[in-house]
């Protein structure tokens, strides 16, 4: 930290900086307190639209080297060593856009800079000149080349780390094409909620119960809920637990009729104000009476799977 603050105490006083155009100098990968940089007019133009400068390319390899204006870019933000570039981007380019054809271009413009322009040079003489505690800061032009191709292995890992990605994607979506299909085949038994819900198509029941349709639908549905009251074959449950039913400014109740094959399952396995999940169909609708004497109509389902 004070390595940083000296060194941007320093270019606020140094003849080589100025106020800049961050866009044309290419610094928008830095912080609105980096504004100020070094001097440079040559404006160099590289693949895919990048556009930096000489001074651009130097406060590159000084915030790489000395973690000033936002740490290096080849550590997040933990300082762990980069594994993947997101959208990060410098001199108007994105690095996962980088190619080759970058890399050649940054390593020319690296010797033409040292040659035509003396930022490197100038920038290490008095970085130097003007520390404390016998700082040395020297800009080598040849760390600098190592620097990009690093960046660029970065790419690389990106690149492949994507196109793995997308692979193991299409692979998942394929098995689960696969498993759903063999579900509704019969093939693999239902596991859970879930497969139940594929196995018999069934939608969300969320908006249905809090707004039923004025005739059933007969189409199956997957909805979860809390058993209020019971009958042998029947009982009346709640999206909500009864301790927050008071508070909701809609209906929230539903009755499920339980068909003879599945009552001894319901009754071994639900329990009053317990949480259930289940597949129904949506046979009708019912009203009603609330404890303040009010009617509401609730839609009726008939069980199919019982979680």
């Amino acid at each position: 930290m004070e390595i940083g603050k000296r060194l941007l105490n320093l270019l606020s006083i140094s003849v080589l900086s100025v106020a800049i155009n961050a866009n044309a100098q290419g610094n928008d990968f830095f912080s609105a307190s980096d504004k100020t940089v070094f001097s440079s007019t040559d404006e160099l133009n590289g693949p895919n639209g990048l556009k930096t400068t000489c001074s651009g390319i130097a406060w590159l390899y000084f915030r790489e080297r000395t973690a000033h204006g936002g740490g290096p870019i080849l550590t997040d933000g933990s300082g762990h060593e980069r594994k993947y570039f997101n959208n990060e981007e410098w001199a108007n380019v994105r690095f996962i856009d980088w190619t080759k054809d970058t890399i050649d271009f940054l390593s020319d413009s690296i010797d033409r800079c040292v040659i035509d322009n003396s930022t490197f040079k100038r920038l290490g003489r008095s970085l130097n000149k003007n520390s404390q505690n016998n700082f040395s800061f020297e800009i080598s032009p040849s760390d600098a080349k190592n620097m990009f191709n690093r960046i660029y292995q970065v790419v690389e890992d990106t690149k492949k780390y994507q196109v793995e990605y997308q692979e193991n994607l299409r692979v998942q979506k394929e098995q689960q094409f696969q498993r759903a299909k063999n579900i509704r085949l019969g093939a693999i038994d239902i596991a859970n909620i879930q497969d139940a819900a594929i196995k018999f198509n069934a939608s969300d029941a969320y908006q249905l119960v809090s707004s039923p349709l004025v005739k059933a639908d007969n189409k199956n549905y997957k909805i979860s809920g809390y058993l209020e009251k019971y009958k042998d074959s029947s009982f009346i449950a709640s999206t909500y637990p009864l301790s927050a039913i008071g508070s909701t400014p809609y209906n929230t109740r539903f009755i499920v009729l339980v068909p003879q094959p599945m009552v001894s399952k319901y009754q071994s396995t639900s329990r009053i104000g317990g949480h259930i999940n289940m597949i129904g169909k949506y046979v009708g609708n019912r009203n009603v009476t609330l404890v303040t004497n009010a009617s509401v109509t609730v839609p009726v389902f008939e069980m199919l799977y019982l979680e």
